[in-house]
């Protein structure tokens, strides 16, 4: 198993969503669940992908593919 340290700015919200790191900062005020998206920040949205099943619909997965913004200010390491 490798473990990973995710070295970021802390002025904004980011989630990891697979393989990737988000921004989701500019999306927290359209989520449609309000600031509930912030109960997964700094962490994986795919465990409240999973508990709310709204989250497994193809409009919802083309807002993380379109919407959500690929974080540049994380380094894996």
């Amino acid at each position: 198993m490798y473990l990973y340290h995710l070295l970021c700015k802390i002025d904004y919200f980011q989630v990891t969503y697979k393989n990737g790191v988000y921004n989701i900062t500019d999306f927290v005020e359209s989520h449609p669940g309000g600031d509930k998206i912030l109960l997964a920040a700094g962490s994986s949205l795919e465990p409240y992908f999973e508990l709310f099943g709204i989250h497994k619909t193809k409009e919802v997965m083309e807002i993380v593919e379109v919407k959500l913004t690929y974080s540049a200010y994380c380094q894996i390491v």
